[in-house]
């Protein structure tokens, strides 16, 4: 039973890095083709705007997504009821957080210096992320990387493809909208999928068991992930305000290259999650440490080795505008390699 369950964690990882490669080459392949239709200012604007996605969603999705490992082994039976559970309270989130946007609007808006259409348009992608994210965190606990490559292409491909074609033809004007909005209408429509997938499965029960444990385990787990994402972000927003949005998206030029290394991260990291959680309620521990020591080290030769290559991918990706970035790629891929030293002793 337990070589059964490395045996697929092993193939569910290489599954996961090399269909993310993939799905990152068509990221790769599309960036000369924005950072010629974008003026820096206007990838700057689109950098920003991500920025603040990656922490909102947070609060949107009240992080609901980290109490589904834990929840498995808790509810086992009724655990999709628990799930389709809090998709509804995400749902509820977010219509919450629409009204107050809106209401508001006056108070705030020169702090983030976005309309009332984007800020609407960055709620409506909050609520898709946080749902993506509560589907990609279920599909892993069986290591289906088949199904999260699926709907993982979808969204990339569409992406890539509708943004385009909207600075082409509607948003000559206003680019970095046009970019914007090709990114949320996908992830948009696959939210929706990812509700009735859910619903499908067992309908949403309002019992105050499944919300407490829910809220009760995820509200804690808030702050730390809007400080993770403080920690890998807020540098794009404050070299925006503080020196210019050109500036900003010149910088922001750089983490196409820490991409290379974030997406052997993030996709072992869907594999490792799952597998610790199998160790632990095994009580395993000895495996957990040996395991831990050995990613450890085969990720300080990875970031070795995507610093090595960095000042020639640069070159290879962006316009000459964006060579100036080459400095800053060796500070944030070292930033990102602690970051993920972080999360070993953080997950358990």
């Amino acid at each position: 039973m337990k070589t059964n369950s490395s045996s697929k964690a092993v193939k569910a990882g290489a599954g996961y890095v090399i269909g993310n490669y993939l799905l990152k080459g068509i990221t790769f392949l599309s960036a000369p083709i924005f950072s010629r239709l974008l003026e820096p200012a206007d990838f700057g604007e689109f950098s920003t705007y991500i920025s603040y996605e990656a922490i909102i969603y947070i609060f949107v999705g009240l992080a609901l997504h980290s109490s589904i490992n834990n929840a498995k082994y808790k509810y086992e039976q009724k655990f999709n009821e628990y799930v389709s559970s809090i998709v509804m309270l995400v749902i509820i989130s977010s219509l919450a957080w629409l009204g107050f946007a809106n209401i508001f609007y006056e108070q705030y808006k020169s702090l983030f210096g976005f309309d009332r259409l984007v800020v609407n348009v960055l709620i409506v992608h909050c609520l898709s992320s946080a749902l993506l994210q509560i589907y990609n965190s279920y599909i892993s606990l069986n290591y289906s990387y088949k199904s999260f490559l699926k709907i993982s292409s979808i969204n990339a491909i569409s992406n890539i493809v509708i943004s385009i074609i909207l600075i082409l033809t509607v948003f000559t004007e206003q680019r970095s909208l046009g970019r914007i909005i090709g990114t949320v209408l996908p992830i948009s429509l696959i939210g929706i999928y990812i509700i009735v997938y859910f619903f499908r499965k067992a309908k949403p029960v309002f019992g105050v068991g499944y919300l407490k444990f829910g809220v009760c385990y995820s509200l804690p787990i808030i702050p730390h992930g809007v400080s993770q994402v403080i920690l890998s972000t807020f540098d794009r927003i404050m070299i925006k305000d503080m020196v210019g949005s050109a500036e900003a998206g010149i910088y922001s030029f750089a983490f196409t290259i820490y991409t290379i290394f974030k997406v052997v991260v993030t996709s072992l990291e869907n594999v490792w999650k799952p597998w610790i959680y199998e160790k632990m309620n095994a009580k395993e521990y000895n495996s957990i440490r040996k395991t831990g020591t050995s990613y450890a080290f085969g990720m300080a030769l990875f970031t070795s080795l995507v610093i090595m290559v960095a000042p020639e991918m640069i070159k290879i990706l962006g316009a000459k505008e964006y060579w100036g970035c080459t400095d800053c790629v060796v500070p944030v891929v070292l930033g990102g390699f602690f970051a993920f030293l972080y999360t070993l002793p953080a997950t358990i």
